[in-house]
């Protein structure tokens, strides 16, 4: 087997949007609600990125931005035809970068990707998902009126006011424990 070599984004963008047209069509299938695209190259990360060939054909890219001590790799920035090619793009990337963690957005459906960025980052902090608006039919959508306040009002207004303070209360108690954990 060919060794891997590495290359600019900017000297591949032909290549890496090919890549990311194939993992978006097996994308499309497995989520049917995704828009119908054509122009990958366009979607693709303006910036700094890596892409991986293999006796001479593209087989994976990474692409993201840099914040702090983290590369953050977009729904457009990475795609694979050679899955484990990413881990050696992401420790590239970290060497040049000077980056230590990723945060890479990729399909659910994408098996091959999601288990070699799994071995690599250990693990998955958040999901997003798309899925059709549940609509029964005609939803009628109450119309309300801007007034004058009336003598009757200050009880509701205190209660609002009261739920807001105790919403204020819980939250900044979250953030307090959230900022104590190490």
């Amino acid at each position: 087997m060919a060794g891997l070599e590495i290359h600019p984004l900017s000297e591949l963008r032909d290549e890496a949007a090919a890549l990311l047209a194939d993992r978006f069509r097996a994308q499309r299938e497995a989520e049917p609600l995704l828009p119908d695209m054509d122009d990958f190259e366009a979607q693709l990360p303006i910036g700094e990125g890596v892409v991986a060939t293999r006796g001479g054909t593209a087989v994976a890219f990474l692409a993201g931005a840099v914040e702090d001590d983290t590369a953050r790799v977009g729904f457009a920035g990475c795609a694979a035809s050679d899955p484990e090619a990413l881990r050696d793009l992401f420790a590239v990337s970290a060497q040049v970068r000077g980056v230590s963690r990723l945060a890479v957005a990729i399909p659910a459906s994408a098996n091959a990707l999601v288990d070699a960025i799994f071995r690599l980052a250990f693990g998955c902090q958040l999901v997003w998902g798309v899925r059709e608006a549940d609509v029964p039919g005609d939803v009628e959508v109450p119309l309300h009126e801007c007034r004058f306040g009336t003598r009757d009002d200050p009880a509701a207004v205190v209660e609002l006011e009261r739920s807001f303070q105790r919403y204020v209360r819980f939250r900044s108690q979250y953030l307090r424990l959230y900022r104590a954990v190490p």
